[in-house]
């Protein structure tokens, strides 16, 4: 078990838009998606982006862990078509925090540091309609702590029945 899983504070949003200011702050348009649109002559889901943010105390800074984000679909990972097989909609990084310089008070140490990844997928994703998707996380390879964002993507409206 990892200690910075087990700390951490994990968020996660889906928006219909959001960015990374220059100072660092994270800009949300239309947070809190529950469901994404579904473009039957393209096969993708309406844009959106996805915001995740992890905080850790003091007593963890600095810090260096591995950041996992990933998709899933009714319990199994996401495929989506790759240049030469289908491949994962996975997303691995390396990070590292380390103790803000601002908000330091001698002798109160400081507020902890947060990490923010805003993965914006400006066409879509070729997801198909139906079921529950999950974005999750993951800290360190860490799986008894995993946190999750659910969404729905829309199918076709049904017309009215005759008969």
């Amino acid at each position: 078990m990892s200690e910075i899983a087990q700390t951490a504070d994990v968020s996660l949003n889906v928006a219909d838009y959001a960015n990374v200011d220059a100072a660092g702050k994270v800009n949300i348009l239309g947070g809190g998606v529950a469901g994404l649109g579904f473009e039957p002559s393209t096969g993708l889901t309406s844009r959106f982006t996805l915001v995740v943010s992890v905080h850790l105390p003091t007593a963890l800074l600095p810090a260096e862990f591995s950041l996992e984000i990933f998709l899933t679909k009714d319990g199994e990972l996401v495929m989506a078509p790759g240049p030469v097989e289908p491949q994962a909609v996975r997303i691995s990084q390396a990070v590292t925090l380390d103790p803000p310089m601002a908000f330091q008070q001698p002798g109160r140490g400081h507020v902890g540091n947060r990490h923010g990844a805003v993965l914006d997928f400006n066409n879509g994703l070729p997801l198909s309609p139906g079921g529950l998707y999950l974005w999750n996380v993951r800290i360190d390879g860490d799986t008894s702590k995993t946190w999750t964002y659910p969404f729905a993507v829309a199918g076709l409206a049904q017309g009215i029945v005759f008969g």
